[in-house]
């Protein structure tokens, strides 16, 4: 997998459907989602989705060290993430 030529583009309704899973960073965008796209169910901030209770903080406009720190707290989520992907994939 490569995102070299990968550009962000517009979330569509098309783009989802009852079983889409969609995870943000962040609790407003989350209700955004919600209210935008009737069709999608599974809308969770990435931390709610992996059942941990710290909120990933806005590194903008911070200094440098903010953005480190908010790289491992996304480490560790992504690698939860992952876990958990791969549990539900296997039925556990």
């Amino acid at each position: 997998m490569t995102l070299v030529g990968h550009e962000a583009a517009q979330l569509k309704e098309e783009d989802l459907d009852e079983d889409t899973l969609v995870l943000t960073f962040e609790e407003t965008l989350k209700w955004k989602i919600i209210t935008d796209y009737s069709s999608v169910k599974h809308v969770y901030t990435l931390y709610e989705y992996v059942d941990d209770d710290r909120d990933i903080p806005s590194a903008l406009g911070q200094p440098l060290v903010v953005y480190g720190e908010n790289f491992e707290l996304l480490r560790e989520l992504v690698q939860k993430l992952a876990k958990k992907l791969n549990e539900e994939a296997r039925g556990v």
